[in-house]
């Protein structure tokens, strides 16, 4: 059974033959409006708004009815209008940059000062149907349902002893935001060699370098240098989980005086801004990629994940927030 869409016009023909039969009338003479939707395979009250369109309905006209629905169709189109210099930037963000088309939208309007042609979910629905050369792979997921994972995850991994919990951090920093000197740190997989990932909490810029194994003194020893790169004036605690590779966490209390807090088992959210990055970072490599193609799209990937405009940063991207925060 059709639900809740208009009659074309060969059906508002029948409607009006069905509705001047005697079989379908009931005793007291009045139209059955429920026979008549069974008849025609439509909901009732399909059936009975089309008839309500007249004050009466038993003067229901058919080609009056076909007018008066053009002319409502007509009032209530909107036309979205797209120009040549809105298409090619949002082509050249899109295609090139992977941004999102809500984003793109808003950095075109921010940088011209003018509102684009159409709203980003307009755009989403040009992406879907493959116009103007855009493809629905750019988008996360590649516009495929996100696969979620029912329950906690069991985290058979070895135990850290002696460690501050997650508990713990919510008793010193809570979730306040104000805190400059948060920091998110974890590591991806990407099949030939591992990337030791670094996110600042309150500006969302990423700091990244390269693993070619996950041993603990090699995980240290590139911590470290990150962090005299970055400046250790710059951290007051690195939230992490619990892996095996940040096993010698207290050699960095002691040399930098940064506190090392530790996430819950299988509770991911608990650090879930540098999930985030890693989902982004992840969209961009295929597994087992070449060393060398990775290489020369880290920069580039790294530069767009800092240079992405940010509503929640005031419309400063990370890059600039970093700097606005930790002024000289």
């Amino acid at each position: 059974m059709k639900k809740y869409e208009r009659l074309d016009i060969n059906e508002r023909v029948n409607l009006e033959k069905l509705k001047d039969n005697e079989l379908f009338k009931k005793k007291n003479g009045t139209i059955n409006i429920r026979k008549i939707a069974k008849q025609m395979n439509r909901n009732y009250k399909t059936i009975w708004e089309e008839l309500n369109m007249f004050d009466n309905i038993n003067d229901y006209n058919a080609t009056k009815s076909q007018k008066i629905h053009d002319k409502n169709k007509k009032q209530c189109r909107k036309y979205s209008i797209i120009n040549s210099q809105e298409l090619s930037y949002f082509s050249n963000e899109y295609n090139n940059f992977g941004r999102s088309p809500q984003n793109i939208i808003m950095s075109y309007e921010l940088q011209y000062n003018i509102k684009f042609g159409v709203c980003f979910k307009t755009m989403y629905k040009y992406i879907r149907l493959s116009y103007f050369n855009l493809s629905k792979n750019n988008l996360y997921f590649k516009n495929k349902k996100r696969k979620t994972k029912n329950g906690e995850k069991n985290d058979n991994r070895g135990v850290l002893l002696n460690i501050r919990n997650y508990k713990q951090f919510l008793n010193d920093y809570g979730d306040d935001l104000s805190f400059s000197g948060i920091w998110e740190m974890d590591t991806i997989d990407c099949g030939n060699f591992y990337l030791l990932v670094l996110v600042n909490r309150k500006s969302k810029i990423v700091f990244y370098d390269i693993l070619f194994t996950k041993k603990s003194s090699i995980v240290l020893m590139i911590l470290m240098k990150m962090i005299r790169q970055i400046g250790s004036n710059k951290f007051s605690c690195i939230l992490t989980d619990r892996g095996k590779e940040f096993y010698k966490w207290k050699s960095i209390e002691k040399c930098f005086k940064i506190r090392v807090y530790f996430c819950d088992p299988g509770k991911p959210k608990q650090k879930a801004l540098v999930e985030r990055i890693n989902r982004d970072l992840r969209r961009w490599f295929n597994q087992n990629e070449p060393l060398i193609n990775i290489r020369s799209k880290l920069k580039s990937v790294l530069d767009i994940l800092n240079t992405t405009i940010r509503p929640c940063l005031g419309y400063f991207t990370s890059k600039q927030y970093f700097k606005k925060i930790f002024v000289n």
